[in-house]
């Protein structure tokens, strides 16, 4: 109901400080999204969280550490000695006077063998008690990254939102207050029919035949012909004396339609 042919109102929708914003589609909900993304958005809203499981020492007990050890050898071992020794002597004697002498040979041959084993097994058994720190750990998860919603996505997010209210659901936004609200309106349902629908085209139709809505081509044409009186203006010249020369006497032109269309809307206008 905004826009018809040259005439656009959509400013008009962000001059009152009191609003009422209802379910809305197409250009008309992106609209809306973006003042509701703009007066609401925070650039820590949280997207995703990615976090990871960790271990650190959150402190430390004593406790008594039992040490058991046992040890066992054995060994074995076998020695064998032999040994041999021989002789021969030859010995001869004969006495003083005696003419035979006595001779006398021997021989001798010693032979010692020896075998020895050896066996030994020994065993130790070691018991111990002592008293150490223990480490406690506890497991934790650490954040690893973090992503947040940016200005685009809280948009489209409130787009969305905008698109899927019911009928009698709105944001408000009032002045002097900051906050925006979440309304539920009691509805007084109207029945509906083609009177209904006429009367609503006819107040549409009376709205855009109001002497207060001027097309983009009447605005135009009015600031052509106010920029056509300002440079149309004879120059000011400045003599030695620092005094302005005397205005000549001009003689007023008559107005041209279009001047005269301005003139009554001038007149016309409550606000001057």
């Amino acid at each position: 109901q905004l826009e018809r042919g040259e005439i656009d109102l959509n400013g008009l929708i962000w001059q009152a400080r009191s609003r009422l914003m209802f379910a809305n589609d197409a250009d008309d909900a992106d609209r809306i999204a973006h003042e509701l993304a703009t007066l609401t958005y925070d650039p820590k809203r949280l997207k995703e969280e990615l976090q990871s499981l960790r271990q650190r020492i959150a402190g430390h007990h004593r406790e008594w550490v039992h040490n058991l050890s046992n040890a066992s050898s054995t060994m074995r071992g076998e020695d064998v000695s032999e040994s041999s020794a021989s002789g021969a002597s030859d010995s001869r004697a004969q006495r003083l006077g005696d003419p035979s002498p006595t001779e006398s040979t021997g021989r001798t041959r010693n032979e010692t063998k020896g075998r020895s084993k050896k066996s030994s097994t020994s065993e130790s058994a070691t018991e111990g008690r002592s008293e150490t720190l223990v480490p406690i750990h506890e497991d934790f998860y650490e954040i690893s990254s973090r992503t947040y919603f940016s200005f685009d996505e809280q948009r489209v997010d409130w787009a969305k939102r905008i698109r899927s209210k019911r009928a009698g659901e709105a944001f408000g936004k009032f002045k002097d207050d900051p906050r925006l609200y979440d309304i539920a309106i009691e509805q007084h349902r109207i029945p509906e029919g083609p009177a209904i629908e006429r009367a609503v085209e006819e107040l549409v139709a009376e709205n855009f035949e109001s002497e207060f809505f001027r097309s983009a081509a009447s605005v135009k044409q009015e600031e052509e012909i106010l920029r056509e009186r300002i440079l149309g203006e004879p120059p000011v010249i400045l003599d030695a004396s620092g005094a302005l020369p005397e205005a000549p006497a001009s003689v007023d032109a008559p107005l041209q339609p279009s001047d005269r269309r301005q003139q009554q809307a001038a007149e016309n206008d409550p606000f001057t």
